[in-house]
């Protein structure tokens, strides 16, 4: 693992080139997009982590109905409806992918749910105008296949991690582990484990805003990203006494 820098940009690179053997997919459709050749998937954004034991997380299947839904906000970061129930599905931790009447983007998660009308979220304020938008639950666990996200289908992954707020005492400490198809054996591909040692094991902690990158080749189907608190949570989970994580990998054709 290299550590060349504890910066707000966090970067962790991780390369996978395939051969022709194919594997099934059987992780759920996660919000993606694809630009000039490269699909974009988001792993799971604005995880507030509590856990001192380490936890996997990933996006469930998208919530379906929510098309027709229609969102407002004032300068502020309490998102409300402009008619119907459109937060009736949601809670704290799903991820948000709006759009606003004008065509601008934003991505955050609920923070907090006050009523199926009203939710804050994480980030920075927002104006929105009659916007739509698209959510997906996040499901974590310490399970065998929890966190678990696809790989498969591109000659390269680029997975970028990035810590944007932390409030915690000790730090957090991350593992990457890939498997060679659903169901196999999961591998620790970083940090690297030196014998005798068979895992788990664990880098520095990161005690700031920060991360790292990891450059890999191998024929992988699926990863998933393990992380937990070294000692304690020291924030109430709201606003910048939240812990603000994020996960997302790029892949090429």
């Amino acid at each position: 693992m290299k550590h060349p820098s504890k910066t707000l940009a966090v970067l962790l690179s991780l390369v996978l080139c395939f051969g022709g053997n194919g594997f099934a997919q059987t992780q759920p459709k996660i919000p993606s997009e694809t630009v000039l050749g490269q699909t974009q998937k988001i792993v799971f954004y604005d995880r507030d982590l509590d856990s001192t034991t380490e936890e996997y997380c990933a996006l469930a299947a998208p919530l379906t109905g929510l098309e027709a839904l229609r969102i407002t906000s004032s300068a502020s970061t309490t998102v409300t409806a402009v008619s119907g129930s459109p937060f009736a599905d949601v809670a704290a931790g799903t991820y948000l992918r709006i759009t606003d009447s004008d065509g601008t983007r934003y991505d955050r998660a609920v923070l907090s749910k006050s009523s199926s009308t009203s939710i804050v979220v994480t980030g920075a304020a927002l104006t929105l105008t009659s916007a739509s938008f698209q959510a997906a639950t996040i499901s974590c666990g310490t399970g065998v296949d929890s966190g678990a996200f696809d790989v498969y289908g591109y000659k390269t992954v680029t997975i970028t991690y990035e810590i944007a707020q932390q409030n915690t005492t000790g730090g957090i400490k991350f593992r990457l582990q890939c498997r060679s198809s659903s169901g196999a054996p999961w591998r620790q591909l970083d940090p690297a484990l030196v014998p005798p040692a068979v895992g788990p094991t664990y880098g520095d902690a990161f005690t700031a805003t920060g991360g790292a990158y990891w450059t890999l080749e191998a024929p992988m189907s699926q990863c998933r990203v393990g992380m937990f608190i070294v000692t304690a949570d020291d924030g109430g989970d709201t606003a910048t006494n939240s812990d603000l994580i994020r996960v997302w990998m790029t892949g090429k054709a």
